[in-house]
């Protein structure tokens, strides 16, 4: 099966490795996909799809398409809700008015760090490149999420996840366990459940999204009873892998 790792790696792999054709919109990713010659950046997403294993559930070459089916099929996210797995299509025209966008784009979310995204796009630019950007959650130009986290389960669903130390805070909060959005209160929520302390347990550690010395020992108690190999009260790697595994035991 693939992984979000794959997918990841396909992007980046086609970002380093892709040279224009010097034709516009014609590319091998226009070859592969069946439209050669048309503008290219959801076919870039397909075909890089295909490099990782997965064929995805419906074809067209149109952002707006794309965007209509994800409505009317479960796979449609908000701005807040985009992270690694989805793509992320925009509105370069600013609407945002409820009204089909005239001028889009799109391309994969390949990492998240708080509230700021970062993708891998096809047919950018003059030259036709396929690049890295970054952007806030709350741009405008940043429309909706098409989810296919489904088709692409990280090993590790901890393996895009920020460092965390004290004084970390987080902005906001859709709710969703895990939230990268919210690195912090999924810190917090995954270590009340590996210490059986969710719910109304007098002990639980409050999901607030902030840092603090309460957090900071709940994370030094973790990393003491399972032996994790990291400076004690931050939160890296290799604390993020050992609360994944812990939580897979006990089934979450």
């Amino acid at each position: 099966m693939a992984t979000l790792e794959d997918l990841v790696d396909a992007c980046r792999r086609e970002e380093a490795t892709y040279q224009p054709s010097g034709r516009d919109n014609f590319t091998k990713y226009g070859r592969e996909f069946g439209a050669d010659g048309q503008p290219w950046c959801v076919m870039f997403c397909y075909v890089v799809a295909g490099y990782a294993g997965v064929t995805l559930p419906y074809k067209t070459a149109g952002v707006v398409d794309l965007a209509s089916w994800a409505s009317k099929n479960g796979r449609k996210r908000t701005p807040d809700a985009i992270q690694p797995g989805m793509m992320v299509a925009f509105d370069w025209t600013l609407t945002r008015t409820g009204v089909a966008p005239v001028k889009t784009h799109i391309g994969w979310c390949v990492e998240r760090s708080g509230r700021t995204i970062t993708t891998v796009e096809g047919n950018v630019g003059n030259r036709d490149e396929v690049v890295s950007r970054t952007y806030g959650v709350n741009d405008r130009a940043v429309w909706l999420g098409v989810d296919f986290t489904d088709l692409f389960p990280a090993g590790n669903r901890f393996l895009r996840y920020p460092n965390l130390a004290r004084g970390a805070k987080d902005h906001s909060s859709t709710g969703i366990f895990p939230d990268p959005g919210s690195p912090v209160q999924t810190l917090q929520n995954a270590l009340n459940i590996v210490t059986g302390r969710e719910g109304n347990h007098p002990d639980r550690l409050s999901p607030d999204g902030d840092f603090g010395p309460l957090t900071e020992r709940a994370v030094r108690d973790f990393q003491d009873f399972f032996k994790v190999p990291e400076i004690g009260g931050t939160v890296g790697a290799n604390t993020w892998e050992v609360l994944d595994y812990v939580l897979d035991l006990k089934g979450r």
